[in-house]
């Protein structure tokens, strides 16, 4: 039965046959054009728009490209009466669309698909807040920001209803006011949130998501987007649209299109019958995201169906999204990706497609029930340049024939992919990749930890090939959650605050705030910030918000914007080059607490050369509590910020007015934080000029990150153009950075361009700024003296989980270098004195040199590392590290050498945790393994050492405290003694009196001789006053240094005053009491500063824990089979730093006791145990000249007043000692090497017993019984 539904009513038959008709051949030309797009897929084009081959590329028309259907407004009439009649007849016959989905439970808020219904009303309250948003700078006053698709001002308003087609409606919200669509490339006025309350949105054809907008869904019940089976389109959500006839020229340029959000959808396409059409078409660039997104595509065997076509692009960011059934989950490609938790399943070829990139990370990503999990070549073209490189952190193969199709590995990284697995679990897995020439590579666990394909570059040198690492996870740094038995890292997503009703939501403009970029809103802002809580939340609705003065967010600040609303920095404060500010200080040092930052730009007007855009000081109360998600920040290129075309236009010099800021991101040593879909902008571009014409505009510094103890983490950041570098990571641990992506300043390359440029005069404001006067750089100056892309220096457990780092131009001119790889001659700057440094998948275009370590001298060069065969020409590497472990895993079947038979024999779950438990088991296990469980012990002493150190030092202050008192004491006896008066059993006096001249005066007499006066001078004289005169000023300190140890600032000189009390005849001299007062006499400063030793412990705990790191790495060579020399060398090495923390830590016990000592000896004791803990520890540290020279003169003192020795303090004073040797080995990076642990291994064995006993007791019997239990044991 025919079915009219109340809106087509009056609509006849033969109408609705037209309409069909029409649709019907729509789609037929659709199914065809999309066909040719996905089989053609539209990459990058990295030349100028407007440069002849960019041209010659437009004009160049295909022949074979297919024409679309024209969607004008008879089409979009007929597919809507069609659409409509089609859910008319499927609501009367009471049938729901034939997709389904679960509930999706995500920390933002559930992700839900309601069958066709009436729409709900929303609790979420940004439905229900006012609206009073603003365009930026106070662009359009009229210009409506916050939308509603319901409203029936546009188009009559969407209904919702699952029935009515609301794709008209739809795009008239979204394009309403002129916005920023077809014929504009770019806009930083145009901002749009396009809301959908709860719903189901029937469309018949693409929702054209414009450049600047958001489409956000109620995240309290996300609304579905059900497209029709007569859709005519390529995605059912497009952020890029192609121009019909244009040769695949497109709205808007791939590589700029920025700043988009899609957030809390559903998605079904599975009913429609278009060929190739995907959920979302996707081509967008930096500050974008695609998050809390369920996609339902047909699992039909035949379908062509897409979840996500991403052809091209310079991303990014997605997380949290589902995508289910379809031929692919993903199909398509980009320069460089972050992607996070999703789940792709059930596509009847491949749940994920690349046909190209350059770094794409996947984090938390399980792909199941499909052929192929992994696709890393095109299908229509498998010949062809593959993607670059992928990393698989944390995540999940479940249930697929094929974990990873890949092209054939070449002999080395000439268009080979790059394949890192970190943490990965196969589950049901038949063979983990298969390569194009029919090889395969199979994986005997079904668990990764950690293994590469591709060319890495360690200690060792350069390798190519398959391999696996120990990379060691901080614990600072992982979750709860876990795909493996290893803990995941910490992820956190972006806070919607869906829990939230209208009255805690905050809005600064009830404060005073305008944000008209016009009014002053720092008091208004500060007033706002000052109710903060960690129960509210300070909306920011639309606009600009000018400060003048810093802000300060208090550590309990939960803060959103709408559509990155904008804090402005303004004026003469933000303009001293040498006295920097920060706009927007987040926290004080010290402060611990919750920061939430999400939806905000922060940016400026003006050149402030001095304005620091944000100082990040806050810490963490609990994981994850600080942190900023999808906030960005921007310098110029913008409407008002008066460094447009206008005022900064393309030159090769830098005006003075564009000098913008000093630095974008300070991430402080005291704080830590998660960072997430950030990007750090300093404009190359106009935004607002209509040929994205080129800007000159400078900022020093980009990212510096100096949070000491972390734990920090980078998911999906980026920074660019900045002039001193683009990230500076400096004293800083436990970090993760997944996918970071640079860019060198187009500028760059003239002499007026050269860094340090404007801000030569605040180098060294910051920590670690480069001065670029360096002599260590191998090509010309202009090449030389450009920004970093990345510096490193005394970094501890830092991982980069891929980084793209792009030098596109010379002097704007990116013909003359790109090909040539030759912008510039350095991208990369390993500084030295980092340990647990990893950096995977790095991809770099047009720089000589990929990684400079400028600490060793040494360099990897990109044209050794090509991975592409044709423009941009960009290297890749898969792995540059410190320290790892590798394994080569390419023998065949039939190979049976010795390398390829290697048995495991030892019982790997088995542990001891000492050396009589080690030593009892002895004949428990073969002599073979006693190595591998020797080691282990010595692990689990370290790992108790300082657990135990913890409880020592309890209390320790007070020991420390009399150690300080006692060697003043010392001293004071010291300068007494060396500077002694004649007398009888010393007729010269002290040693120091010989660097003096004595006058004598008593009763008129005046007489100056050499010190000192003798007793039988003196005697005849009741009282009298002597002058000293120091007239050998080297001579007295040497000799006082050497003796004593004493040094010039320990010595004061004075007025001394005392009368003598001994009387009697001595042979013919008899004594009466004496008055004595000695002028200008050398004694015992009052001020001497004696350093703690506390302080010498806490600065080498650092790498005393890094030295575990180390046995856990010897630990998995050794249970690889993969040491290359005896398992003696290792332990001989490593028990030596182990057994000297244990003799320390016996030592602090001793000290304890003689810390309330009355007698002499007894205070004496305890210096020399101080000194020996101290000693013990003083290997561990970077510097160590400075600390010896000051424990030597300490002990000097000790040793002179109670003529005592201390055999570790000859040890540790010698840097050319077997210990000394030993432990800067293990201490500089902790080097993998075989041969270095053979030579350090045979000094070992050559110290003898007593020298080894100096180091203390404890010391010598742990190694006693050590040498013991390894002595007759098999060394491997």
């Amino acid at each position: 039965m025919f079915v009219v539904h109340p809106f087509l009513e009056g609509t006849s038959r033969l109408v609705l046959n037209e309409a069909q008709k029409l649709v019907d051949e729509a789609v037929r030309q659709q199914s065809i054009y999309n066909a040719y797009r996905v089989a053609n897929p539209k990459r990058n084009r990295y030349v100028l728009r407007h440069s002849a081959p960019a041209m010659a590329s437009k004009n160049k028309k295909r022949s074979d490209e297919p024409v679309p259907p024209k969607l004008d407004a008879k089409l979009r009439k007929a597919a809507a009466l069609v659409a409509e009649h089609h859910a008319a007849q499927q609501k009367a016959n009471g049938m729901p669309d034939s997709t389904s989905n679960p509930h999706m439970n995500r920390t933002q808020g559930p992700v839900g698909s309601p069958h066709v219904r009436k729409r709900d009303a929303s609790t979420y309250w940004l439905a229900n807040i006012e609206h009073t948003g603003l365009p930026p700078m106070g662009a359009n006053s009229s210009y409506p920001v916050y939308r509603d698709v319901t409203n029936p001002i546009f188009a009559g308003g969407a209904k919702g209803d699952g029935v009515t087609d609301d794709t008209d409606a739809i795009n008239a919200a979204i394009a309403y006011g002129d916005n920023c669509g077809e014929d504009c490339l770019s806009s930083s006025i145009k901002g749009t949130l396009i809301y959908f309350p709860p719903g189901t949105y029937l469309i018949s054809s693409p929702i054209n998501a414009y450049y600047y907008s958001q489409l956000v869904g109620d995240v309290t019940h996300p609304p579905t987007i059900q497209t029709t089976p007569g859709f005519i389109g390529l995605g059912a959500i497009q952020s890029d649209v192609y121009i019909p006839d244009s040769n695949g020229e497109e709205w808007y340029i791939v590589q700029s299109n920025f700043y988009r959000q899609v957030r809390n959808f559903v998605i079904k396409i599975g009913d429609t019958t278009t060929k190739s059409v995907a959920g979302i078409h996707w081509q967008v660039a930096q500050a974008t995201s695609l998050t809390n997104v369920a996609i339902f595509a047909s699992r039909d065997a035949a379908t062509t169906q897409m979840g996500m076509f991403t052809e091209n692009g310079s991303g990014g960011f997605m997380s949290d999204c589902t995508i289910d059934g379809g031929k692919y989950g993903i199909y398509g490609g980009n320069q460089q990706y972050t992607v996070r938790n999703f789940m792709i399943s059930s596509q009847t070829t491949a749940c994920i497609c690349l046909i190209w990139d350059w770094g794409w990370t996947w984090s938390n990503i399980v792909v199941a029930n499909s052929p192929v999990g992994i696709m890393l070549l095109n299908p229509e073209t498998p010949s062809v340049q593959p993607p670059g490189s992928i990393y698989l952190l944390d995540s999940a193969f479940m249930n697929v024939e094929v974990g990873i199709k890949a092209q054939a590995m070449k002999k080395d990284i000439l268009e080979t992919s790059i394949m890192t697995f970190d943490n990965v679990k196969l589950v049901k897995v038949n063979q983990l990749i298969t390569f194009s020439d029919g090889k395969t590579f199979d994986y005997p666990l079904t668990i990764i930890a950690f293994l590469i394909l591709g060319n890495v570059r360690s200690v060792e040198g350069s390798e190519f090939g398959h391999f696996t690492a120990y990379v060691p996870r901080s614990p600072t740094l992982v979750g709860s959650a876990q795909v493996t038995d290893k803990e995941s890292y910490f992820v956190k997503s972006r806070p919607q605050y869906y829990e939230l009703d209208v009255g805690s939501v905050l809005n600064v403009k009830d404060y005073g705030a305008k944000g008209d970029g016009v009014t002053d809103d720092t008091s208004a802002i500060v007033a706002a910030l000052a109710v903060a809580t960690t129960s509210n939340l300070i909306y920011f609705p639309a606009g600009s918000y000018i400060v003048t003065t810093t802000l300060l967010v208090p550590p309990h600040t939960r803060m959103t914007g709408e559509v990155w609303s904008q804090i402005v920095a303004s004026g003469e404060y933000f303009a001293d080059l040498k006295n920097p500010k920060p706009m927007v200080r987040v926290g004080n040092p010290g402060d611990i607490g919750t920061v939430e930052i999400s939806d905000m730009l922060f940016t400026s007007t003006g050149a402030l050369p001095g304005l620091v855009l944000m100082e990040w000081n806050v810490q963490a109360e609990t994981q994850g509590s600080v942190g900023i998600w999808d906030a960005h920040f921007r310098l110029g290129g913008a409407y008002g910020s008066d460094l447009q075309v206008a005022q900064c236009p393309k030159v090769t010099s830098i005006p003075s007015g564009c000098v913008a800021a000093s630095m974008m991101l300070h991430i402080t040593p005291q704080s830590n934080g998660y960072f997430e879909n950030m990007w750090v902008w300093i404009a190359d571009h106009d935004l607002d000029d209509p040929d994205n014409t080129m800007v000159t505009v400078a900022a020093a510094r980009g990212i510096l990150v100096e949070s000491a103890a972390g734990p920090t983490w980078l998911y999906s950041t980026a920074s660019e153009h900045a002039m001193l570098y683009q990230y500076n990571f400096y004293n800083t641990s436990n970090v993760f950075a997944g996918m970071i992506q640079t860019e060198s300043p187009y500028f760059q390359y003239t002499t007026a361009t050269e860094s340090p440029g404007p801000f030569k005069d605040s180098i060294g404001l910051f920590n670690n700024d480069p001065d670029f006067s360096s002599d260590s750089c191998n090509g010309k100056d202009l090449e030389c003296n450009i920004s970093w892309a990345v510096m490193a220096q005394d970094a501890q457990n830092v991982t980069i989980a891929g980084a793209g780092l792009y030098s596109w131009f010379s002097a704007y001119d990116q013909s003359v270098c790109v090909d040539a790889q030759n912008c510039q001659q350095r991208l990369f700057n390993d500084q030295g004195n980092n340990g647990g440094f990893w950096v995977w998948n790095l991809v770099t275009i047009g720089a000589v040199e990929m990684i400079s370590n400028t600490y060793s001298g040494e360099s990897i060069y990109a044209k050794e590392n090509t991975q592409a065969t044709a423009h941009p020409f960009w290297s890749a590497l898969a792995s540059y590290s410190l320290d790892y472990v590798q394994m080569d895993q390419s023998c065949p079947d039939d190979d049976t050498s010795e390398a390829c038979r290697v048995q495991t024999m030892c019982d790997k779950t088995r542990r001891f945790v000492s050396l009589e438990e080690l030593a009892a088991a002895s004949g428990s296990f073969p002599d073979s393994c006693n190595g591998y469980y020797a080691l282990g012990v010595l692990e689990s002493i370290l790992g108790t050492s300082t657990k135990k150190y913890a409880a020592a030092n309890d209390g320790y202050d007070d020991v420390f405290g009399k150690y300080v008192e006692y060697v003043k004491e010392m001293a004071t006896d010291a300068v007494s003694a060396f500077m002694a008066s004649s007398g009888p059993g010393s007729d010269a006096g002290g040693p120091g009196n010989k660097y003096f001249e004595c006058t004598f005066e008593s009763d008129g007499l005046i007489e100056t001789q050499k010190c000192p006066w003798r007793k039988r001078q003196l005697a005849p004289y009741d009282s009298y006053t002597i002058t000293y005169k120091l007239v050998d000023e080297n001579g007295f300190y040497d000799e006082l240094k050497k003796t004593y140890g004493i040094s010039k600032d320990w010595v004061a000189f004075g007025r001394v005053s005392y009368k003598t009390r001994r009387t009697g005849c001595f042979r013919d001299v008899c004594y009466e009491p004496t008055d004595i007062e000695l002028i200008n006499f050398p004694k015992a400063s009052e001020n001497m500063q004696v350093s703690n030793p506390k302080d010498i412990i806490t600065k080498a705990l650092p790498k005393v824990n890094s030295l575990q790191t180390t046995i856990s790495a010897r630990k998995m060579d050794l249970a690889s089979s993969m040491w290359s020399g005896t398992t003696d060398d290792i332990l001989q090495v490593i028990s030596m730093p182990v057994f000297m923390i244990q003799q320390a830590l016996t030592s602090m016990e001793t000290a304890k006791e003689l810390g309330q000592a009355q007698a002499k000896k007894d205070k004496i004791n305890l210096i020399l145990t101080i000194l020996g803990i101290v000693f013990a520890f003083v290997p561990f540290l970077d510097e160590l000249l400075p600390e010896i020279e000051l424990l030597g003169g300490i002990f000097t003192i000790i040793a002179t007043a109670g003529n005592v020795a201390l055999g570790i303090q000859a040890i540790i004073a010698d840097p050319t000692s077997a210990p000394m040797e030993i432990l800067g080995l293990l201490t500089a990076g902790g080097s993998k090497r075989a041969k270095d642990y053979s030579s350090m291994a045979t000094a070992r064995r050559g110290i003898q017993d007593e020298k080894l006993g100096k180091i203390g007791a404890t010391f010598k019997k742990m190694d006693d019984q050590f040498q013991s239990i390894i002595k007759h044991k098999c060394k491997l």
